[in-house]
C-alpha cells in the first residue's frame, strides 16, 4: 500500500478508484511512511531486548536475517530523512535519488529477512511494473523553445505548440494537450534517456501557465536554478535562435475541477508571488472568461487578482498578445514591485527608474546583475529583441512598489458581502506570503464561508 500511495502517474489504480488527486495520495504516502518507520523502530528494540535478556545478542547480530533487519532499518531511515522538506527545498537532486535508489534497494533486502515478507515483496514488485508501464505511457516526447523572459536573467519561458513538425504525429499530441486544465502541473526533462531509464530520472514539476485550448500552446515558466532548468538554460544557450529543444513532459498532474468550483463564488481573490503566478494567472483567466468575455462587465467586479514580483519585467509573459484579453486581464490585477525605485508620488504610478528606460527606449540600467541579464538574453533564442516590449506591457499594468498591501486587498474582498456571500481566496507563492494571507483570511473566517487555497511547489 505503501509503494501504491506513491504512484506518480495519471493512471494510478487509486487515482482512478478514489477520485482524488495525486497530492492527496502522496499526503497519505507520507503519513503512512512515518508510520511504517515508527514501527521498524519498535520490531527492532523488541528484539534487541528479547536478545539480551535471552543473553544471545552477541550470536545473533553476526546472523544475516538480523543483519539485514538492521540494514532496512537504516535503509527506511535515510528514506524519511532526505524527505523532510527542509532537505528537499536544499537539494531536491538528492532527496529524489536517494528515495527512489533506496525504496528499490529494500525490496531483496526485506525479501531474504524474513520468509513471510516475501509475499508483500512480490506484490510490490507488481506495482513496480504497474508504475514503470503508465509513466512510460505518460509521457510524451515533444519540441520546444526556450527563452529567458524579457528583461530578466533567472526565468525560463518553455513554450510548447499544440501542432508537431511531424504531421503523423501532430493531431495526437494536440488532442492531448489541449485537455489540460489551469491549475494542473507537469514533470519535464531533457529528452536524453532511454525507454527503461527515462522513469526512473530525475523530473522537476512545472505549473501549466497557459491556458492550451485559447493560446495555442503549453506554457511552463520556471526559475533557474541547479539541475533540468540550468541545463535547460545551457541548452538554450547552444541553440540557433528559433530553434526547437527535444523534452520528455509526463502529466498532467493536479485537479481539473478549479476553475467550475470557483463559478459558484461572488468574491474571488488571487494572489502570487513570483513565478507562483504560473498557477493563479489560468485559473484568473479562465475564470475572467466563464463569468463575462467582455472586459469591465459587472460579473467580472467581484475577481480581484495581486501579484507580488521582484521587478515589473517579471509580468511580461502573463499579459496575452490579444489585445482585448490583455485589457481584461489587466483590469482586475495589482502588481506591487518589491525592489526598484518609483515611489516618488507620480500619478501616473511610473517611477523614476521607469520613466529613464522609457528615455533610453527600454534600455534597463546596467548593474553587474542586470549586464549579465542582457548578455544571457542575446544568448538564449527570443533574447534581447522582445525586452522593451515585455516592459512596456508590464507597464501598464496597475503597478505599486515596495511591501505588498494584503489586508487592503483582502479587506477590499469582502467589503460590502454577507453572510450568505461565499468568497474564495487562490494564493501561491513563498510560504511568508501564504502565511500572511491566510492570517488577513482569517479575521473574516467566522463571518463568511471561506474556501482558502494554498497552492505550494514541491513535494
Amino acid at each position: 500500500m505503501h509503494y501504491l500511495l506513491a504512484l506518480k502517474t495519471p493512471y494510478s489504480p487509486l487515482q482512478i478508484l478514489t477520485r482524488t488527486s495525486w497530492e492527496t495520495l502522496n499526503n497519505l504516502h507520507q503519513l503512512l511512511g512515518r508510520v511504517i518507520t515508527v514501527l521498524f523502530y519498535i520490531h527492532g528494540i523488541l528484539y534487541l531486548n528479547f536478545f539480551v535478556q535471552a543473553h544471545v545478542l552477541g550470536k545473533r547480530l553476526r546472523d544475516w536475517d538480523v543483519v539485514l533487519g538492521l540494514v532496512a532499518t537504516v535503509a527506511f531511515t535515510a528514506v524519511g530523512t532526505t524527505a523532510l522538506s527542509w532537505v528537499r527545498k536544499r537539494n531536491y537532486r538528492v532527496f529524489y535519488t536517494v528515495h527512489v535508489t533506496l525504496a528499490t534497494a529494500l525490496l531483496p533486502i526485506l525479501y531474504f529477512h524474513v520468509h513471510h515478507i516475501r509475499v508483500f515483496v512480490w506484490e510490490t514488485l507488481v506495482v513496480y511494473g504497474i508504475h514503470f508501464l503508465t509513466r512510460v505511457l505518460a509521457e510524451k516526447r515533444v519540441d520546444a523553445t526556450v527563452s529567458l523572459v524579457p528583461g530578466t536573467s533567472n526565468l525560463l519561458d518553455i513554450i510548447i505548440p499544440l501542432s508537431s513538425s511531424k504531421p503523423s504525429q501532430r493531431g495526437q499530441k494536440a488532442k492531448g494537450l489541449l485537455k489540460w486544465e489551469a491549475g494542473q502541473h507537469v514533470y519535464l526533462s531533457q529528452h536524453k534517456s532511454g525507454l527503461f531509464t527515462r522513469p526512473l530520472k530525475t523530473k522537476n514539476p512545472f505549473t501549466i501557465a497557459s491556458l492550451p485550448s485559447e493560446d495555442g500552446h503549453v506554457r511552463l515558466i520556471a526559475r533557474i536554478m541547479d539541475g533540468n532548468t540550468a541545463a535547460l538554460a545551457t541548452a538554450a544557450k547552444c541553440s540557433k535562435p528559433d530553434s526547437t529543444i527535444p523534452l520528455m513532459i509526463e502529466g498532467p498532474y493536479g485537479l481539473t475541477t478549479h476553475s467550475a468550483n470557483l463559478l459558484p463564488y461572488s468574491r474571488v481573490l488571487f494572489v502570487a508571488g513570483g513565478v507562483g503566478a504560473s498557477f493563479v494567472l489560468p485559473l484568473y483567466r479562465s475564470l475572467l472568461k466563464d463569468l463575462s468575455p467582455s472586459a469591465g462587465s459587472r460579473r467580472r467586479q467581484g475577481v480581484r487578482f495581486g501579484w507580488v514580483v521582484r521587478s515589473v519585467v517579471e509580468t511580461a509573459w502573463a499579459i496575452p498578445k490579444e489585445e482585448s484579453e490583455a485589457k481584461g486581464v489587466k483590469e482586475r490585477m495589482t502588481v506591487w514591485v518589491t525592489r526598484g525605485e518609483g515611489a516618488d508620488g507620480n500619478a501616473d504610478g511610473v517611477g523614476r527608474s521607469e520613466r529613464e528606460e522609457v528615455a533610453a527606449r527600454g534600455k534597463l540600467e546596467r548593474s553587474d546583475e542586470e549586464e549579465e541579464s542582457i548578455e544571457m538574453e542575446r544568448l538564449l533564442p527570443g533574447g534581447g529583441a522582445e525586452e522593451n516590449s515585455g516592459v512596456q506591457r508590464g507597464r501598464e499594468l496597475d503597478v505599486k512598489y515596495g511591501r505588498p498591501d494584503l489586508r487592503g486587498l483582502v479587506n477590499e474582498t469582502f467589503a460590502g458581502t454577507d453572510e450568505k456571500d461565499k468568497i474564495a481566496v487562490f494564493v501561491c507563492g513563498p510560504k511568508g506570503l501564504a502565511r500572511d494571507v491566510r492570517k488577513e483570511v482569517g479575521r473574516w473566517i467566522e463571518k463568511r464561508e471561506v474556501w482558502f487555497w494554498s497552492e505550494e511547489f514541491g513535494l
